[in-house]
Parts: C-alpha cells; structure tokens; sequence
C-alpha cells in the first residue's frame, strides 16, 4: 500500500462526491495518521455505495426492452458501467483492510502510550501523597479517647479538625503505615495499616482507638471501600486560615460620598459616634456577601438619600423591612440544612466523606457570613432608634422654649 494506490482510486471516483474523501484519506496516511485516514476512507466508501448500490444489484438484462432496436448496445452500456462500478468497491476493498492493519498497529501504540502516561500520573500523586501521609505519630494527645466517646458526625468533625481527606481511588492509594477513616451505615473506625512489607495480596488493618485488629481485607476489598466512598485517606492539614474570626477594619464599598467630619464640641459629633456612613457601608457589604438580603443596593440608598438628609424614620423603615426578610430567609437556610443533615445521617443522600466535610466546611463559612449580617443589622436598626429619639427629643426641647 502507498500513495498511489489512493490516487488510482480518486481517479475511478473523479467527479463523484466520494472523491474529495479519498484524497483527505490520502492525505491522512501520508501524516501517518492511520485510524483517522481508515475512517475517511471508510466513510467515502459507505458514501459511494449508498448513491450506487441500486445500479450494482441490478440484473442489467431486465432493465432493459428487448424488442428494443438498441436492446444489445443498451445492455452491454449498462454492463460497462456496472463493471466500472465494480471496480471501485474492489479497489475500496483491497485498500480498506491494508489501511485498518496500520490503523490497528496506531491503536496500540496510542493505547500504551496513554496507559505509560495513566501510570506515571498514579506513581507521580502517590509520591506526593507519601509526604503528606496521616501517621500513629500524628494524632494529638487524648484524640483516640476522643473519637470513642464521639458518634456519627461527631466522629467527622473530629477528624476534620486534624487531617483532610484524600480519595482512595487506585491500588497505588493503598499506603503501609498509615491512617484510613472507614465509614460504614452504622459506624466509623479510624484504622492504622501494617507496614509496606507486610502488605501484600491481603493485610490485616488496626483500630488506632484501642489498637483492636479488624478482619484481614484483600487488596481488592480494602481499595473497593475507596471506590464506593466508604473510606478515605488521611493527610496532615495544612495550616487553615482562620474564618471564625471577626476581620479587624472590612473593606468598605463607600463610594466616597460620606463627609469626614473633624472632631467637633461633644453635642455637634453625638451622631457621628452613634451612626456614620460607614456603617451602612459594612452592612451593605455583609448583606450582598450572605446573599440572603433581596434588594441589598437598597442599603446604599438609604444611606445617601433618607440618612444623610436626617430622616431617620424612613430610613429604619426600609432597613426594618429588609431586616424582616433577611431573618425570614436565614430560618429557612437553617430549616434546610437541618434537613439535609438528617437526610445525610438517615442515608436518604448518598455523600462520600470528603464531599460531606467540604459541605460543612462550606455552610460554616456561610453561617458565619450570615451572623456577621444579622449583627450589622442589629448596628444600624439601633443606631437610628437612638437618631429617631434623639432627633425627638430636640424637637420637643425647641417647642417647650417657644
């Protein structure tokens, strides 16, 4: 098979649609790209023979009139043609299964490439895992008591606070000496296994609680509770960045509209230590940051309109309102996460232990965005009740002097 073979079969099929495949085909083969040009070639095939396969089956002889004048050179016409097309699936199917034994030959070597390729992928995350491995030597003072006095959940959090969690999910995620959370329906179990010599077809594992051996697991069995998120791997945590803590200055979204009021007599800055623009501008951003505040932008209106003209009732009755909503929407965000967890606990919702902690972790950061809203609220609702009274209280001190 070479070159020319396709150039002698594009020209029996010069004209015809299946012609411009061929010569893709060709030059296919000529970038050696095997499996790509059998496909082509295998397609202008199909295409030639759906546009011709009535003309090839045909008995030429009933086609046509033999009372006809003609009827002889009519049949031999119809016979040439025939032949002509003959030819072409004869030289479609000479060249087609040369073609594939290449195409074949490509396969392989693409399919070990790719399987070299799968391998180095596996060794290389397993010698980064091995610096990361959770050992015996790692678990903190009093943790096994700990974890044996916790239960279900209890259980999970525990673990998170020290390790995360790594997916075990090929043989090469199978570690001597190291820790494994196993988590069946009714239980969990924090297990140490062997050292790397002893593992082999089949190890036994060790309870890191009371040191307790549980039944011997092939390496199949121990690597199918990976494969079905009943275990993970344990790594050490990194260092975390604190969310429980309250930021010391938040960024504010002040569109530089606030005055900056210098220190004045203690009466004309009574109201700037009370309430400034700034702190409708930290509420602002802890409402748009919790998401549970529809029509938060409202926040800056009021801040720039209803505040800064001193009309303290209208502004507490538009942040009263959104107050209403938002407490509305964070009791149904604890209602539903309350129903998770016990959809979570009761096995309704299948989630592996790794994906649960990322969600808790997740709700956490989210709980503690949602508070952190409800507080400012609470801020600037104050605030304006001790404007409103105050702002009261000039009027009716002006009134008795009149």
């Amino acid at each position: 098979m070479n070159v020319d073979d396709f150039q002698d079969l594009y020209k029996l099929l010069r004209g015809s649609k299946s012609a411009m495949p061929v010569l893709d085909a060709k030059a296919l083969y000529q970038e050696r790209k095997m499996v790509a040009a059998t496909e082509k070639l295998a397609y202008a095939r199909e295409t030639f023979l759906e546009s011709r396969s009535r003309l090839i089956k045909q008995d030429v002889e009933k086609q046509v009139d033999k009372k006809a004048k003609d009827a002889d050179r009519q049949i031999k016409k119809l016979k040439r043609k025939q032949e002509k097309l003959l030819d072409v699936v004869k030289a479609f199917d000479e060249l087609l299964p040369q073609l594939e034994k290449s195409a074949e030959r490509e396969r392989q070597r693409d399919e070990k490439k790719e399987a070299a390729a799968k391998l180095e992928k596996r060794q290389q995350r397993r010698n980064q895992l091995i610096a990361k491995l959770a050992r015996r030597c790692d678990l903190p003072d009093g943790f096994a008591l700990a974890f044996s006095n916790a239960d279900g959940d209890q259980q999970l959090d525990l673990v998170w606070e020290h390790f995360r969690f790594e997916e075990v999910k090929a043989d090469e995620d199978i570690f001597g000496e190291s820790l494994y959370l196993i988590r069946t329906d009714q239980q969990s179990f924090l297990v140490c296994t062997p050292s790397e010599d002893q593992i082999a077809s089949s190890f036994v594992v060790a309870s890191v609680v009371d040191d307790r051996k549980i039944k011997p697991f092939s390496r199949s069995e121990f690597l199918e509770l990976g494969t079905r998120s009943k275990m993970v791997l344990l790594i050490r945590n990194p260092e975390r960045q604190v969310l429980d803590r309250e930021p010391v200055k938040e960024e504010s979204e002040h569109d530089g509209n606030a005055e900056i009021k210098p220190d004045v007599a203690a009466d004309e800055s009574a109201e700037v230590r009370v309430m400034d623009m700034g702190t409708f501008s930290q509420l602002l951003t802890s409402a748009q940051r919790c998401g549970l505040v529809p029509g938060a932008d409202q926040i800056g209106h009021v801040r720039d309109r209803e505040f800064r003209k001193g009309q303290y009732d209208l502004a507490f009755q538009t942040i009263d309102s959104l107050f209403t909503r938002f407490s509305a929407a964070a009791s149904q965000r604890t209602q539903r996460l309350a129903r998770e967890d016990a959809d979570i606990s009761s096995g309704r919702i299948k989630i592996s232990p790794k994906d649960l902690q990322a969600k808790r972790s997740r709700d956490r950061t989210e709980g503690q965005e949602v508070e952190r809203a409800k507080r400012r609220f609470q801020v600037v609702l104050e605030g304006l009740r001790v404007l409103m009274n105050s702002k009261e209280s000039d009027s009716k001190a002006i009134s008795a002097e009149k």
